[in-house]
């Protein structure tokens, strides 16, 4: 019995299969293709200024974009690379147009003012909940109480009638 790289090479030596060798060709080519790709430096984090000056490096085009305001930027500095596209890491060709993204001080504030609008609502959420809970801890209370003196009462019933019967 053959291994499968022994099938492979059989193959190959006694005449291959036409899906085989057109899979060997795809493979084959996207190998070559990908030989010369390098991977794009992970520079989330870095000064505007260093990040060009590494893409320039590398010989990347690259274009600086505002960031839309986020919650996520509330708390970041300005002219700080926030993310790239594609992401640090990736291999890509070398021609790949490389997108910095960054935050100025209006990004930033639009952010901030996100973070606060969304922690007024969380705790307006937190009081209504709270409200919530002491209504249903009260009619709960009420309930019980309702409950308890009826028992009382039919208690109190059950042995009077027991009393007079005897």
């Amino acid at each position: 019995m053959l291994t499968n790289i022994g099938k492979f090479a059989a193959g190959s030596i006694l005449g291959s299969d036409p899906v085989e060798e057109a899979v060997a060709k795809i493979v084959n080519d996207q190998m070559d293709k990908r030989k010369d790709y390098v991977k794009v430096p992970d520079i989330v984090g870095v000064p505007l200024a260093d990040a060009e000056k590494v893409l320039s490096e590398y010989q990347f085009k690259f274009i600086k974009t505002l960031a839309d305001p986020d919650i996520k930027y509330a708390n970041k500095r300005t002219d700080i690379v926030l993310a790239t596209k594609p992401k640090g890491g990736s291999s890509v060709p070398p021609n790949t147009f490389i997108k910095l993204i960054y935050a100025d001080q209006e990004v930033l504030a639009a952010s901030q003012l996100q973070l606060k609008d969304k922690a007024i609502q969380q705790n307006a959420q937190k009081e209504s909940n709270k409200l919530l809970m002491r209504k249903l801890l009260d009619t709960s209370k009420s309930q019980a109480s309702k409950f308890s003196d009826k028992l009382k009462f039919n208690l109190q019933k059950s042995c009077q009638t027991l009393i007079t019967k005897n």
